[in-house]
């Protein structure tokens, strides 16, 4: 099931442009909503997530939940980052970036999630990185495919 939200979120990153874009709108704000309303919970940012889990009038359900959401957005922005950049080919682009080099690039709603990417990174198995790798290249490879096909329409 989380695997499910993990893809769910990444692929509304990269097909919003949400990550390392500088443009921020009325539409990236709504999409971050949309992210955060995956949880069901009126998370509103991470910093509001954190803040459930160090709060004394949270239920230990609360802060439970909190924390395995911000592992599940960890993840996804770490997919989303790392397919979002097929053009860096020596390896996945978190392996050099640091968690406040992610912060700078992250919507308000998102601050505060480069630690738990950077998580991901260190903690992902050899395996795992390579199937990453394999997806981007793949999603390059058919992006190309698209592009010549364009390319030939607009020729014709």
């Amino acid at each position: 099931m989380n695997e499910m939200i993990v893809n769910e979120i990444a692929k509304k990153l990269i097909d919003n442009d949400i990550v390392f874009s500088e443009i921020r709108d009325e539409r990236t704000h709504k999409v971050c909503q949309e992210i955060l309303g995956v949880f069901k919970a009126n998370y509103n940012s991470v910093k509001g997530m954190e803040e459930i889990i160090k709060s004394f009038n949270s239920t230990d359900l609360q802060k439970n939940a909190a924390k395995e959401n911000l592992e599940i957005l960890g993840k996804a922005f770490f997919k989303g980052i790392n397919l979002f950049f097929k053009k860096y080919k020596k390896d996945l682009i978190t392996s050099v970036l640091d968690p406040e080099t992610i912060e700078e690039f992250l919507p308000d709603e998102f601050k505060g999630l480069g630690f738990y990417v950077m998580k991901v990174q260190i903690q992902s198995t050899e395996e795992e990185k390579e199937v990453l790798l394999e997806m981007r290249d793949f999603l390059s490879e058919e992006e190309k495919k698209q592009d010549k096909q364009k390319l030939k329409d607009l020729l014709n």
